[in-house]
């Protein structure tokens, strides 16, 4: 009986041993399987991706994009099947793979949304970088949006920026300031100088309801604006008695 037992013991302790080893060769064997796999995926991918590029970076350089802004999207996009297919429709893949990657999907809507408000900053004495870091705080979603109503994503861009609020009064102003300035003689690097050195949103507010009167205030608060003023206002009546003495103004 003690024999029987340590016979069976034995069998049983060799059939644990067994079951050890082929659990460990299954699994070994499972790892390799899946290793192939994914090597032979990512052959297939890279393989894609180099069939897709002369189709999507045309369509990328026409929204202002390079290459290598889709390339971290494309590395963490596994659609094998629509990365084949995405060279039929470049710019609907190029759509789907921002939908895939925030970071892709904000710059190319704050891409687009610089196009359209390029012109509006231009006419009021601003460009991109002055709205750029307060852009950065939008998703794509409300960029995107923004693009129906840039004039209005403007407002609420300076109602979150003092300083940008300023320099927008500033070129609205302009607007209304330079036929004043033109039509007193004078140019209008002359006014812009003084223009700049008001930091009084209230004054510059004012200004808007009352061009004219804001003007006249501006010459009197800068002495070389000022003068530049008289002098201008002074030659309809001193030239033509230079002329009478043979002078040129």
């Amino acid at each position: 009986d003690d024999l029987t037992r340590e016979v069976m013991e034995c069998h049983l302790g060799c059939l644990a041993i067994c079951t050890v080893y082929v659990a460990k060769k299954c699994r070994e064997l499972e790892d390799s399987r899946a290793a192939r796999k994914a090597r032979q995926f990512r052959a297939a991918k890279a393989d894609a991706i180099k069939q897709l590029q002369p189709e999507l970076e045309p369509i990328l350089r026409q929204e202002g994009l390079e290459w290598i802004d889709a390339e971290g999207a494309l590395e963490a996009y596994h659609n094998l099947e629509r990365i084949r297919t995405g060279t039929g429709n470049p710019a609907a893949f190029l759509e789907e793979l921002a939908g895939s990657s925030p970071a892709l999907a904000n710059k190319l809507a704050a891409l687009r949304l610089q196009k359209r408000m390029d012109p509006i900053l231009g006419r009021l004495g601003c460009d991109w970088s002055d709205v750029e870091p307060l852009v950065r705080a939008f998703d794509a979603v409300a960029l995107t949006t923004a693009l129906s109503d840039a004039d209005h994503f403007l407002e609420v861009l300076a109602g979150s920026s003092e300083t940008l609020k300023r320099k927008l009064l500033r070129g609205r102003l302009k607007l209304q300031l330079e036929p004043i300035v033109l039509s007193g003689g004078l140019q209008w690097n002359d006014a812009q100088l003084a223009l700049d050195s008001v930091g009084d949103m209230t004054l510059l507010e004012s200004g808007m309801a009352e061009p004219a009167i804001f003007f006249e205030k501006l010459a009197g608060t800068n002495a070389l604006l000022d003068k530049k003023l008289a002098i201008a206002r002074l030659k309809p009546e001193l030239e033509p008695l230079l002329v009478k003495e043979a002078l040129a103004w």
